[in-house]
């Protein structure tokens, strides 16, 4: 597909949710990094239906690892753009590799069942020692409507725990249902998978979450569904750290072009590292 269907598609999914096309311009994460272009990507498989996985590998200055992943959670099937998989999008192939050129692996991936696909391709990260990862040490970045699919994973996948978790501007039910109604119309719109809470599931309470709200998101709904989150796990004594971004709009990393912007980036990165080289497994 053409540069234009991409970013007709991304454009879509920010409509569906309250943005708008000035902010998905099809350009990667307003961060530079000198290594960023030279990153590897090792493309393979997982799953029973051989879908494709991209990994991003740090480079040679890093050592040959194993190294902490951060998975960038896909939480839209690849049917909901006619562009293909949102792995290829250029928001997600960069920050990939920034995460990769700050000594930690990137990995993006196709789905078609984004709430089953997720545990997949963590299983399957896990059964590869050879590609230098350390099983142990995997964290999550999901924003806007991948949310729900990145809560769902940490609250139901104690076997296959993440040690950090951030969200962007992301929609985030919250156990009371609040707005589901809305949260559900906004998912058959746009096509986000929502998986319903379910008896049982619960947030691990070591788990830290740095969760980024963009104060000028055009979506009522998806701030509403952070502020109830954020009350939510404050309530609960979960481990999160709330960054408000008051000139912000819904994927301000790459068109926010701010000193903020890059703040907030540095400070993720430097969340995602913290958290990953030697944190306790969430309970």
């Amino acid at each position: 597909m053409g540069r234009r269907q991409i970013r007709w598609a991304i454009t879509a999914f920010a409509i569906a949710l309250g943005g708008s096309p000035a902010s998905v311009a099809s350009q990667g994460v307003l961060y530079a990094h000198p290594e960023a272009p030279s990153i590897r990507v090792l493309s393979m498989t997982f799953g029973e239906d051989a879908q494709e996985m991209d990994v991003y590998r740090p480079p040679a200055t890093f050592g040959d690892g194993p190294h902490p992943v951060v998975v960038f959670v896909m939480g839209f099937p690849d049917s909901s753009f006619p562009s293909g998989p949102l792995k290829n999008h250029p928001h997600y192939t960069s920050w990939a590799r920034l995460v990769a050129a700050h000594g930690m692996v990137g990995v993006t991936y196709a789905t078609s069942s984004p709430a089953s696909d997720l545990p997949a391709v963590v299983s399957t990260l896990r059964s590869q020692p050879d590609l230098g990862i350390d099983g142990e040490r995997i964290g999550l970045w999901a924003a806007s409507g991948n949310g729900p699919v990145a809560l769902k994973y940490v609250r139901a996948s104690p076997s296959l725990p993440a040690r950090a978790l951030v969200l962007y501007y992301p929609l985030l039910p919250t156990p009371d249902g609040y707005q589901l109604a809305a949260i559900e119309a906004m998912s058959t719109r746009s096509g986000f998978e929502l998986p319903p809470y379910e008896a049982g599931d619960a947030y691990p309470t070591t788990l830290p979450m740095y969760l980024v709200r963009a104060g000028q998101d055009r979506s009522a709904e998806l701030l509403s569904s952070i502020d109830q989150f954020a009350a939510f796990a404050v309530r609960e004594n979960l481990r999160i750290t709330v960054r408000n971004y008051p000139e912000g709009h819904h994927s301000f990393d790459s068109t926010d072009d701010t000193d903020e912007t890059r703040q907030i980036i540095a400070e993720t990165l430097g969340f995602l590292r913290r958290h990953l080289q030697s944190a306790p497994r969430p309970r």
